[in-house]
């Protein structure tokens, strides 16, 4: 199977993350993406190391949609699922998470993993999937999904250790391995000010009171005979008797409608898809079903009747009509204003393993027009992009007061990421002069090396912890040598016996090799020893007349100086916060990047420090969270300060 570029660049983050010590790294893709194609391949890379692997989903469709992939790379598995036969003996299996629940609870689970992969892992924080992940408690954990944000909007890392940002929305479109698409707002739009919250989202039985007016019905009827009549859509409900209204009016003008819901049997909801697929049916009316996991290419409009303040709900649901067909434009017919809250699915998110979701809820929601005309939502501008409608001068003064602010920026020429650098923070002239400062400071007590020590090289971007959780990144711009030392080696002994023991008549157990002043490294090799309190090694002692218990003798510590030894380096690394001595003492160094891409930054000519080299290798990587502008800016200006420092220190001779 032909893998694409982007899929073989996370691929090969994925694996960079497990050399840099990652036990659970969570990969982001958009729907659409081939998330399932690519946790297949990496299944089957783990297969051939000799582990064994477990793909956990939480829908028969998932089941089926897995072992479909598996199949195109001939790749043997077993599945653990209602329905479907069983083979234990394979290392590879594929599992529905309930029916696996059900085996932990009554001890009946036979294949111990050691990689679980989590397919749509924002599911990650229900009780069934947790006991998975108390079960297996030693195994490698890699989630993957479209929206790293639990349900209720909060973040996943407590469950995650790693995020790998794939390509976005927008770049599939670019590329056709997703279609286009507009949305267009109902005539009305529900009136949800005074419903309660529950677990992040608003409460079902309050929302059906709301949903269930026939003006709100009717016009989401007629707005799919306007905008898509006879094309295959779906439309997302409150609950059954919801969409039970729905559909009863969608069949009341003609629309060939069916209803699709969680409780029918599996034959039936695979005949419903399939009716939908072949255009005998044009509607279908869903609750809960086709969020997560179902390829409906053919699919154009997406009908949003259920109001949800989870943006991972709205991206999955508005995300299933989004598979491309030849000559295809999605619709999304918002009856329920989802996309006022949560911005049109194809703009770029920066996704994070931690934050805060007060302060995410405190900032501005995107600002929108909806034509009066025709019905389509566009951000500000005069201008319908769809009818061409004009809006008239009180039109416009009636749009909230940021609408005149926007639309100023808007009329402005475009501008290039290499204009942009000169605003950006990297340019300027007080964060530059603080840098400068900084190493002359740290000039005049430290020798500085712009030489490459071992396997870091000058330029290289080294990732680091800020606290527990924050992963940040620097870029090296120098080596501080920390001069020569005296290495001191600590060691345990067996201590003497103390006097009143041996009054007593007590002696070492073992005593032709336990003796005075033997090293617990000699101790270790026949198992001589014990661990006690704070993990203290001790040796036994007996009494020869076996009148007293046996004592404990817990081994001192000595020291020896081995002599004068080069202590290392710290790096002096470039952050958004300017430039720190990052102490290595003790650490792993660890590389942002997989060795590709850090050959191609390494392969830069430092004489010639322009943006574009960076630029391109943002453009290749698609522009992700991990290669961003602020990438971009930070190693271009980098480069610049690294030319500065090392002609200060040659003018003044400090090399």
């Amino acid at each position: 199977m032909q893998l694409r570029d982007y899929q073989v660049q996370v691929l090969d983050d994925l694996k960079t993350s497990f050399k840099q010590g990652a036990k659970a790294p969570l990969l982001v893709l958009p729907t659409g993406a081939g998330k399932t194609v690519i946790f297949a391949e990496l299944a089957r890379d783990f297969v051939n190391e000799g582990k064994k692997v477990l793909i956990l989903v939480h829908r028969r469709e998932l089941v089926k949609q897995a072992c479909e992939k598996l199949d195109l790379i001939d790749v043997k598995y077993g599945i653990i699922a209602a329905g479907f036969n069983a083979d234990a003996d394979f290392g590879l299996q594929v599992a529905s998470v309930y029916t696996l629940y059900r085996k932990i609870t009554s001890n009946k689970d036979n294949f111990i993993p050691d990689v679980i992969i989590f397919d749509e892992a924002h599911h990650i924080v229900a009780g069934t999937w947790t006991k998975v992940i108390e079960r297996y408690s030693k195994a490698t954990r890699v989630g993957v999904t479209a929206t790293p944000i639990r349900l209720d909007n909060k973040p996943l890392g407590q469950f995650f250790d790693r995020l790998i940002n794939g390509v976005q929305v927008n770049y599939l479109v670019s590329k056709g391995y997703l279609c286009s698409h507009k949305v267009f707002a109902g005539a009305e739009l529900p009136d949800l000010s005074k419903l309660k919250i529950k677990r992040g989202d608003y409460r079902a039985k309050d929302l059906k009171e709301v949903m269930d007016k026939p003006v709100i019905i009717g016009d989401a009827v007629h707005q799919y005979k306007k905008h898509l009549n006879n094309k295959p859509a779906i439309a997302f409900c409150v609950d059954v008797s919801h969409a039970s209204k729905v559909l009863a009016q969608f069949l009341k003008k003609g629309v060939k409608a069916e209803l699709l819901t969680g409780s029918m049997k599996h034959t039936e909801r695979d005949e419903v898809l399939h009716r939908l697929k072949t255009h005998k049916t044009h509607v279908v009316v869903s609750v809960d079903v086709i969020s997560e996991g179902t390829d409906l290419p053919c699919v154009t409009g997406a009908i949003l009747l259920r109001p949800t303040k989870s943006q991972a709900l709205y991206m999955q649901q508005v995300g299933r009509i989004l598979r491309p067909e030849k000559d295809k434009t999605a619709i999304v017919l918002d009856h329920v204003g989802n996309t006022f809250r949560h911005d049109f699915i194809d703009i770029e998110r920066n996704w994070r393993l931690e934050f805060d979701v007060d302060e995410e809820n405190k900032k501005a929601k995107p600002l929108f027009i909806t034509c009066k005309k025709c019905g389509y939502v566009y951000k500000q501008q005069k201008i319908c992009p769809s009818c061409g409608y004009q809006l008239t001068k009180q039109e416009l003064l009636a749009i909230d007061g940021e609408l005149k602010e926007l639309k100023r920026q808007q009329q402005k020429e475009p501008i290039t990421i290499r204009e942009q650098y000169r605003w950006s923070l990297y340019a300027k002239t007080k964060f530059h002069a603080i840098n400068v400062l900084f190493f002359r400071d740290l000039l005049d007590k430290s020798k500085i090396s712009f030489v490459s020590k071992n396997n870091i090289q000058i330029g290289d971007n080294i990732t680091y912890y800020n606290g527990h959780n924050t992963q940040k990144y620097g870029i090296v711009i120098a080596f501080i040598d920390l001069g020569y030392k005296d290495k001191i080696e600590y060691y345990k002994v067996v201590p003497k016996i103390p006097e009143q023991l041996v009054r007593a008549g007590f002696d070492y157990m073992f005593p032709e090799d336990v003796k005075e002043g033997k090293e617990l490294k000699e101790l270790q090799e026949k198992g001589l020893y014990t661990l006690g309190k704070r993990s203290q090694p001790f040796v036994n002692l007996e009494d020869k007349l076996k009148r007293f218990d046996i004592e404990r003798l817990y081994l001192e510590t000595k020291s020896k100086n081995l002599g004068e030894h080069h202590a290392g380096y710290n790096l002096l690394l470039l952050t958004n916060e300017g430039l720190i001595n990052y102490e290595t003492e003790y650490k792993n160094i660890n590389f942002k990047h997989g060795d590709k891409v850090k050959k191609k930054i390494r392969d830069l000519p430092f004489q010639r420090y322009k943006i574009d080299g960076f630029i391109d290798i943002a453009r290749q990587a698609h522009f992700n969270v991990g290669y961003n502008i602020d990438w971009v800016y930070r190693n271009f200006y980098a480069r610049k300060l690294l030319k500065e420092l090392r002609a200060y220190c040659i003018m003044y001779k400090r090399l």
